[in-house]
């Protein structure tokens, strides 16, 4: 009684409020309650019944919250449109603007929002009555180190898209079913050479193998055109191999671990939710090259090649998947961060370096083949094939670079040859070998979505 007589009244009064709260919490009422009904409302927006949709929309946009606009957004990839939600959507978002799902989401995305706290629950509902295996991603014991918002469905379910795991490989004289135009994507790692055409990738878009007796991973995006090999292992008690989950973040395809049930982004290599992204994993990327099966094929004879017989009944002629897509200048799913340096469907060579994204434009490239750059205070040279789409970034330390030569060499300005490989740049006395920096070609929109702050390569 003497500790309540000489407190201030003023702290008396705020500590009632907080034991009313918590009383309140632990029965389940207050803001837990409230935040149950927005739940209910948001799952109305789902609803067959044209009355509980209306009903729903009107009641979450009387709040005026912008929080409780993904909601819509996720209802609105899903189901048709009903014209009674356009007064609700303008009276949240302001705007006006018809049943144009990806319009929306694109405006959305460039809103600084943080969706409602049980936005992460609401998207659980609504992918658990497409595919439980999806609905796992957004347990609420799930953390996510994304935009909740921008993560949308692919149209297919978990795996639905099949992965390869160790398929079987030809040698290069019985592939047969390849024509020397044939775009592959090339590994070279501990002495052994694989190719892996797109025509069979564009059905599978990711590869779990072992090269050189490391077990490598190739995830491939079709959306945004960015093949990347990442290391499978993490740390010396993961080793991860990878399965699409059926959702993508920015029309970038997210992965995930067999391992922990992780999500993944293909393009950064970090893992964005679950266990793995708890323990901030990232893969650690390796070397690769997209060119012609023609241009592969003379530079290492020895290479092996995915055999077409995968165990899957797919079409994989050349342009059977995808061709009018990529003959398309249009994305097929919202992209809200976008650049006009670059047209968005432009193919760009995107490498970090330093720390900081760089980006080289193919059709810049094409004009020279042999660049000596520095970025970022590290001396680059460039090797560019721009009609096979073949580029490799590697170190050159101080060294200026002239020509190709024949045979895979090269001259450099004190007269030395150098022998150019996936791995290194090789000088022929032996005395000096430069290593190979990662990269990868992407379309420009999927790059900068990513990495905004990139740097964009010119001609001088």
């Amino acid at each position: 009684m003497r500790f309540r007589k000489n407190m201030p009244a003023n702290l008396w009064t705020q500590i009632t409020i907080l034991i009313t709260f918590l009383i309140s919490a632990a029965l389940g009422q207050g803001s837990y309650g409230n935040d149950q009904e927005i739940l209910q409302k948001m799952k109305g927006l789902l609803s067959k019944s044209p009355t509980i949709q209306k009903k729903s929309a009107d009641w979450l946009a009387a709040k005026e919250d912008l929080s409780l606009l993904p909601a819509f957004m996720d209802a609105m990839q899903l189901i048709r449109f009903p014209k009674e939600w356009k007064k609700p959507l303008r009276k949240i978002s302001g705007k006006k603007m018809d049943a144009d799902w990806p319009r929306w989401m694109e405006w959305l995305g460039q809103q600084e929002v943080t969706p409602h706290p049980v936005y992460q629950s609401y998207k659980f509902y609504l992918y658990n009555n497409i595919d439980p295996a999806i609905a796992a991603f957004f347990a609420d014991d799930r953390n996510f180190r994304i935009r909740l918002d921008e993560v949308v469905w692919g149209g297919v379910a978990k795996d639905g898209i099949p992965a390869l795991d160790n398929p079987p490989l030809l040698p290069a004289e019985e592939a047969f079913y390849l024509s020397d135009s044939d775009d592959v994507f090339g590994i070279a790692l501990n002495g052994e050479f694989r190719a892996y055409p797109l025509r069979i990738l564009n059905w599978h878009e990711m590869l779990n193998t072992t090269i050189g007796g490391e077990a490598i991973s190739l995830t491939y995006c079709t959306l945004c055109g960015a093949a990347i090999a990442y290391f499978g292992k993490i740390n010396d008690s993961l080793t991860a191999t990878f399965g699409s989950s059926g959702l993508l973040y920015r029309s970038n395809k997210l992965m995930y671990d067999r391992q922990t049930n992780s999500l993944w982004s293909s393009l950064t290599g970090e893992a964005v939710s679950g266990p793995a992204a708890d323990a901030d994993m990232k893969l650690r990327p390796f070397y690769t090259v997209r060119t012609t099966w023609g241009e592969w094929r003379q530079r290492y004879p020895a290479t092996k090649v995915l055999d077409i017989k995968t165990g899957h009944e797919r079409d994989y002629s050349p342009g059977a998947a995808y061709k009018a897509y990529f003959d398309s200048d249009k994305t097929m799913f919202p992209v809200a961060w976008r650049d006009n340096r670059l047209q968005a469907k432009d193919w760009i060579y995107g490498a970090h370096i330093n720390g900081r994204s760089l980006a080289y434009p193919l059709k810049e490239l094409a004009k020279q083949s042999l660049i000596n750059d520095t970025f970022n205070e590290k001396n680059l040279l460039v090797i560019a094939d721009a009609e096979n789409m073949a580029v490799r970034i590697y170190e050159r330390n101080d060294v200026e670079f002239l020509e190709k030569r024949p045979g895979n060499r090269m001259l450099d300005s004190e007269g030395h040859e150098w022998e150019i490989s996936e791995e290194q740049l090789r000088r022929s006395d032996g005395a000096i070998t430069l290593s190979r920096i990662p990269g990868h070609l992407s379309f420009w929109f999927g790059w900068y979505a990513f990495f905004p702050e990139s740097a964009v390569w010119r001609q001088p």
